[in-house]
Parts: structure tokens; sequence; C-alpha cells
């Protein structure tokens, strides 16, 4: 099988955010301040489904998405159901861009499904966390914390 080394990256990185999230459920990390983990009211599908509607809805873009299951099912872990969401939108780049080049390394925002014993739970990490060591606007990290949070509640209920 050929596999592009930029995606085997990008692969790991998926796995590793997702181990990450696992921790911060598990209480491992200081998840109030860090991470959000939202236990949706939906299954698996319908969760994803609501979460592409609602990143269209508040004029976002789903850039992509990696089933984590199936990469884990790659090295031989037979996970439960699980999708990374690459979510962002040009409009906050070109502010980030505009005042720390580097912050451009931390985009585009990310959010996992994962079914967890019968639940299905969605995480991410807050973007002001993500943004907090870059000389962004407060006002846009705060923005994009809400507009994610919305997004997220509104797939999940």
């Amino acid at each position: 099988m050929n596999r592009n080394p930029s995606s085997v990256k990008i692969s790991v990185a998926s796995i590793v955010f997702s181990f990450v999230v696992a921790l911060a459920y598990n209480g491992v990390v200081n998840a109030d301040d860090y991470f959000v983990s939202i236990k949706s009211k939906h299954d698996f599908n319908t969760t994803v489904t609501n979460i592409k509607k609602q990143t269209a809805a508040n004029k976002l873009v789903l850039l992509k998405e990696y089933n984590v299951q199936m990469m884990l099912k790659m090295v031989g872990v037979n996970a439960e159901k699980s999708m990374t969401m690459a979510i962002f939108h040009p409009r906050y780049g070109k502010v980030i861009y505009a005042n720390d080049k580097n912050a451009m390394s931390a985009t585009p925002l990310r959010l996992i499904v994962q079914e967890r014993g019968g639940d299905v739970i969605v995480a991410y990490i807050r973007p002001s966390a993500i943004f907090a060591n870059f000389d962004l606007p407060k006002s846009m990290t705060d923005e994009l914390d809400t507009l994610l949070g919305s997004v997220v509640k509104n797939a999940t209920n």
C-alpha cells in the first residue's frame, strides 16, 4: 500500500489528539480550563451529521474528517467509532495571519466524536487555550470559544 508521508503524520496527530482528549475526559487533565467534553443525546452517525450541519450553519468550513477507528485498526487496535473533524474559516485565518503568523500552526480547530461504552461524546480543546501562547486578539479567541461551543451544543442536543 502506498502511503503519503504527510497523511501518516496527520494520522498520528489525530491519534495523539484522541488520546489527549480521552485523558481529559477521564479527569487526568484539568478539563474545565482546557477541554470541553459533551455527551450527545444522539447516536454516533446522527451526531456527526449534526456537527456537519451546525458547522455550515455557523459559517464555518469542515476541512477534513479523520476516521480514527480505521486508523487504529491499521495498527491492530479494535476501537469504538471515532471521528476527528477539522473545522475553520479563512476569516479567522486572516486575523491570525495579521497578528501572529506562528499561530497558523494551531489551525484548523479540531473536535472528536467518539463512542464510549454506549455513549457518544464530543470533545475539543477550547480555542482560547489553543491560542493562549500567541499574540492574538482575545475578542477573536473568545468568539471562537463561543462559536465552537455553539456548534457542539446544538449538534448534541
